[in-house]
């Protein structure tokens, strides 16, 4: 790990475990972690993956997905807001031309900006039909966005909105981005969010009326994607290291009540419940499986690196199989390790003071993102059939 990376990881662990204090009171409150954001901005992860001649710190894939998967052990729903954030980053880097990525890699570094998105809508028939416009305005390269998005994670607390959207059948013949400014007119950011899980990302809706996008920040998005395109790896390997931190964060919750509070049951022989046979068999199987899963994402990561280092379409198709594969794992052992933090507490784990049903909603509901059978479909595909996975937004 190079000593930039070093430093990130040693910030991030230092951050999620201050942010795991709060964690379950912000899930039962449901506040938007206002501070926390602003904590993160004013750290040094706000310069992750900005490319060094822009002051950023370069971080491979295997060192991002580390970092992530620290701060969900602390709160999921803060780490999903960040991911938003390294898509957002990332997104500036395949689409933009030279002069926006400098423009507003600058605004990440110099002006802590956080960017997250606003691609989905509630109405469409698929997560990418959408009806938000851009219209060319008065002079070249002015263009104005009007329309509705749902799912808007961490737009409360972002300065800068990625928006997907139809472009205006010229300049823009298809599929476009636009980088709206959070505070511009015409933006308005809802609290209508009600996830019974990740309660504190306010993925809820973002209204965009005649806003005006600045000169030049709207990118083409109608061509598709190289074949030797890493962005959707990218973006999978996000909800996979999420995914084990979620594990993660339940066997950690699960060691401490365990130790602390639940009793041993009558019939084992034992005075602690930590020295329980049964507990003692659950716990480890718990262990087990998120370090698997664990495992599995540095592995994907680790080809991604290889296909960054070494670009084709086949050394692509094997990073997106890979990280296929990891999003399967990492998702059943979210929602295994969840779900067993609670048989392993017991009843008096289920008090709601203590929040450790947190930890299943919070799988349950972030691992509903994109449906992992496809990802299951995939991996089999390549089993079988050698066939390597098409290049899209989710592979």
């Amino acid at each position: 790990m190079s000593e930039p990376a070093s430093d990130l990881l040693d910030v991030a662990r230092v951050y999620a475990e201050k942010l795991r204090g709060g964690a379950a009171e912000r899930d039962r409150e449901r506040p938007y972690p206002y501070a926390e954001m602003d904590e993160l901005r004013d750290s040094l992860l706000i310069r992750m993956r900005v490319p060094v001649e822009f002051g950023g710190i370069e971080v491979s894939y295997r060192e991002f997905t580390q970092v992530l998967k620290e701060l969900a052990r602390g709160d999921s729903s803060v780490a999903q807001v960040f991911g938003t954030h390294l898509s957002g980053v990332d997104t500036i880097a395949f689409a933009a031309d030279a002069a926006v990525r400098e423009t507003l890699y600058r605004k990440i570094v110099d002006d802590r900006c956080l960017l997250t998105n606003s691609w989905s809508e509630s109405t469409g028939k698929h997560p990418l039909d959408w009806s938000t416009k851009l219209t060319a305005a008065d002079g070249p390269d002015r263009f104005r966005l009007s329309g509705e998005k749902y799912y808007s994670t961490g737009c409360q607390s972002a300065q800068i909105l990625v928006v997907g959207a139809l472009g205006d059948g010229h300049t823009f013949p298809g599929a476009c981005l636009a980088f709206a400014p959070a505070k511009a007119a015409g933006v308005e950011i809802i609290d209508d969010w009600r996830g019974f899980g990740q309660r504190t990302t306010a993925s809820g809706t973002t209204r965009f009326t005649d806003v005006e996008i600045p000169d030049g920040w709207v990118v083409d998005m109608s061509d598709a994607m190289p074949d030797t395109s890493l962005y959707s790896v990218m973006f999978q390997l996000i909800f996979g290291s999420i995914y084990t931190g979620i594990a993660q964060a339940a066997l950690d919750d699960t060691v401490d009540f365990v130790q602390r509070r639940t009793r041993a049951w009558m019939d084992s022989g034992v005075e602690q419940a930590s020295k329980d046979p049964y507990t003692l068999q659950r716990a480890g199987d718990m262990q087990v499986a998120a370090h698997a899963a664990e495992m599995l994402v540095y592995r994907a990561a680790d080809a991604a690196d290889a296909s960054q280092r070494s670009p084709s379409a086949h050394s692509r198709g094997l990073a997106s199989v890979a990280t296929a594969e990891a999003k399967v794992a990492s998702t059943d052992v979210a929602l295994e390790c969840a779900a067993m933090a609670l048989q392993l507490c017991g009843s008096r784990g289920v008090d709601e003071k203590h929040g450790l049903d947190r930890h299943w909603r919070n799988a349950r509901t972030l691992t509903l993102h994109d449906p992992v059978d496809y990802k299951r479909r995939l991996v089999g595909d390549f089993v079988l059939n050698g066939q390597l996975p098409p290049v899209t937004g989710f592979s």
